[in-house]
């Protein structure tokens, strides 16, 4: 019997078949800043799937499932990226984030630029895109995304950076909440949002992207934390981080969660648990 041909996996952004390498979630420089994070919180994975009846505001139905990862977070890695792309773009917006969070992470309060902000808000969307793939079941940001994100390096309407001081020097943490509606018939990254959450050292980083649409059929937004500090879409030129008042961690933890712990209605309106 002839043997069967198995083609080599496709890299997630090119689409090409060279080699597949090995992406961190969290990149090697950070592990050398920060010390290893107790196994048991080191890494967590949320998954969520609920949606409501936008009449009469009652649960549809509640499914959620939670995925706990032991192990420190930083040694998390994927396998759906080339090496072309790893060692290339990927690279290069690594090495530009990199002496920008340093400081940040170490809790140091620099000023930072327009030019400064764009290199985080890059970064932190690198770091989403990645992080979905430890459970590919919970994806959420779309191919088409994914692709603009590939082509231009530009954060997509329908996503969000803030950023917060942590008054708790943290270890790497990951978390990620996601939402879709539940239908019947559910198609992948249709009307969904999704959360991740980045603790690392004193720096926090919240991540969010829709592709829900309100009632008037634009990109849903949402209200933000008053505790976090909007870098995309930008609304300033730069930012003194002397002014940013440290956030206790257990409020960042509520933050990061708070999708899981919201009622979302089927227009993606987030309402208050009852």
């Amino acid at each position: 019997m002839a043997k069967k041909f198995q083609s080599r996996p496709r890299c997630q952004f090119c689409g090409g078949e060279n080699p597949i390498s090995d992406e961190h979630v969290f990149p090697k420089w950070i592990g050398k800043l920060l010390p290893p994070a107790p196994s048991e919180r080191s890494h967590v994975k949320t998954s969520l799937r609920r949606a409501l009846n936008p009449k009469t505001r009652t649960e549809i139905t509640d499914a959620i499932v939670h995925r706990k990862m032991a192990g420190p977070a930083q040694s998390r890695t994927v396998r759906r990226f080339c090496v072309d792309c790893n060692n290339g773009w990927m690279g290069r917006l690594e090495e530009k984030a990199m002496p920008v969070l340093t400081p940040l992470i170490c809790g140091d309060q620099p000023t930072l630029s327009a030019e400064n902000l764009l290199a985080i808000a890059r970064w932190a969307g690198l770091k989403a895109i990645v992080g979905e793939y430890t459970v590919e079941a919970s994806r959420c940001i779309s191919d088409s995304q994914r692709d603009l994100f590939f082509k231009t390096q530009t954060v997509s309407e329908g996503w969000t950076v803030e950023l917060a001081a942590n008054a708790q020097f943290s270890s790497p943490k990951y978390w990620h909440n996601h939402w879709y509606p539940a239908t019947s018939t559910f198609a992948p990254f249709a009307d969904s949002t999704q959360t991740t959450a980045l603790f690392i050292g004193h720096l926090f980083i919240y991540f969010r992207s829709t592709t829900a649409l309100d009632r008037s059929g634009r990109v849903h937004s949402y209200k933000p934390f008053p505790e976090l500090t909007r870098i995309w879409p930008q609304p300033c030129t730069e930012i003194d981080w002397k002014e940013q008042f440290p956030t206790p961690p257990w409020r960042l933890e509520v933050i990061a969660d708070s999708l899981r712990n919201a009622r979302v209605s089927i227009d993606g309106e987030a309402l208050p648990r009852r």
